[in-house]
């Protein structure tokens, strides 16, 4: 068992405020470490992660959920910060993940691959360990979109779940994330662990901000959010604090 933080409802969320560093010039790699229910669905589509707003051309990139296929896909934005494409992953489904089960993914765009084009890599493992781990990973679908990918650098930070105000949430639990702006893993720009107790801001209330182990900015929960500790859980309610037990797990809930 592990800690983990929920986003839950339509507005539940975890992001972090605008930083330089997020500015893609060429290739991406997301890491995700979380579990959902995979294979009933939340019922709806909904945001997983991204630097996106649906409005004002600031769409630079998104994971999201089609419910209705039950597979993850990704959205991408152009260099003016319109819609570009989404690229889905379609076998996530036949992959036969359980409700709630624990998976770690990772998402890969080279943005030039020297043939005109730019590929999309996707793969997950289910041996769980720590993100930056190379070993087990399961390459399940590529693709191939025509063009070099381009980026408008935006002043969005990066969500987790709900990736977008005007979409509702991906329902989940998530252990950490981590972001590189390269495929060499040399330039790192995010990395947050909420299995980990001690990076929780000295100064959270309900546990609601989260330091990040390289940006200097702190990643917040918003809306209606859980962080639990070995899977003790309760139900969401009006904004409530549990006291600490040191003899048993505990859970906090803040609705804002």
């Amino acid at each position: 068992m592990s800690n983990y933080m929920d986003v839950i409802s339509v507005n539940g969320r975890a992001q972090i405020a605008d930083d330089p560093a997020f500015d893609l010039s060429g290739d991406l790699e997301i890491r995700l470490d979380l579990h959902a229910d995979w294979a009933t669905g939340p019922g709806a589509d909904g945001g997983v992660v991204g630097r996106y707003t649906g409005t004002g051309d600031n769409r630079e990139w998104r994971l999201h959920w089609d419910d209705s296929v039950k597979d993850l896909v990704l959205g991408l934005g152009t260099a003016t910060g319109t819609f570009r494409t989404n690229s889905v992953w379609g076998g996530f489904s036949a992959l036969g993940f359980a409700d709630a089960q624990r998976i770690q993914v990772r998402i890969k765009v080279d943005a030039d691959n020297g043939a005109a084009g730019t590929d999309i890599e996707f793969s997950y493992r289910t041996a769980i360990a720590d993100l930056e781990n190379n070993s087990n990973w399961t390459v399940d679908e590529t693709d191939t979109l025509g063009g070099t990918q381009t980026f408008k650098a935006t002043a969005n930070g990066i969500r987790i779940g709900n990736d977008d105000p005007a979409t509702t949430v991906f329902p989940s639990g998530w252990y950490g994330f981590v972001m590189w702006t390269d495929l060499s893993q040399t330039a790192k720009v995010a990395d947050v662990d909420f299995t980990d107790e001690s990076n929780i801001d000295a100064g959270a209330t309900d546990d609601d901000t989260w330091n990040d182990g390289v940006s200097a900015n702190d990643w917040v929960m918003q809306g209606t959010h859980e962080t639990n500790w070995d899977y003790v859980r309760v139900p969401v309610v009006a904004a409530r604090r549990v006291i600490r037990s040191p003899r048993y797990g505990i859970t906090r809930v803040a609705v804002k």
